[in-house]
């Protein structure tokens, strides 16, 4: 296995990249890591974000849930939680019976996603999702068990741009913050 060779310089104080093009806001949110530019709203959340001439927006409810994104001037994603957990996504206006995608939990972990016709299931270990299979069995990434790791958190991923949504935080996969 090859690890990757770029590198960045970490303040200890701020625990914040001081290397260029990273940028912070004055409450420590990543704002610019040189492929997605942020914005955040006065409760710290991720508002727009911007990668490419893609800028999504997103919108949240008094729970702090993004129940929201809308990507350029195609049709919005609505997210249905319940609780904190996202248990289907619609195009927004679609019908109750035309979800776009559809989460089954066991307590906290995610089992499966059904997206149209398709199931998916997901195999955690003690930490997060180790392993994603159809309903054959079959790995569809088609990556050896010892290097697949998924991020399946408390929301989805923004797929647009390169960075985790987390209930808190943001995390981009690139680096790792």
């Amino acid at each position: 296995m090859v690890c990757p060779t770029n590198s960045v310089t970490i303040d200890a104080g701020t625990n914040r990249i001081t290397d260029a093009p990273y940028a912070y806001d004055a409450n420590g949110n990543m704002t610019n890591d040189g492929a997605n530019s942020l914005t955040y709203d006065a409760e710290n959340r991720a508002v727009t974000s911007a990668r490419g001439g893609t800028t999504p927006t997103y919108t949240y409810d008094g729970n702090n849930l993004r129940v929201q994104k809308q990507v350029g001037s195609g049709t919005a994603t609505v997210y249905v939680f319940s609780g904190t957990k996202v248990i289907a996504e619609y195009a927004a206006g679609a019908s109750p019976n035309s979800p776009m995608k559809e989460y089954i939990y066991s307590g906290p972990a995610l089992l499966a996603t059904i997206s149209g016709t398709t199931t998916t299931y997901h195999h955690a270990d003690h930490l997060s999702v180790r392993l994603t299979t159809d309903a054959n069995g079959a790995n569809p990434s088609g990556q050896p068990l010892s290097i697949r790791r998924a991020v399946v958190s408390c929301e989805r991923a923004g797929h647009e741009v390169a960075v985790h949504l987390l209930r808190a935080r943001r995390r981009h996969r690139r680096i790792g913050q």
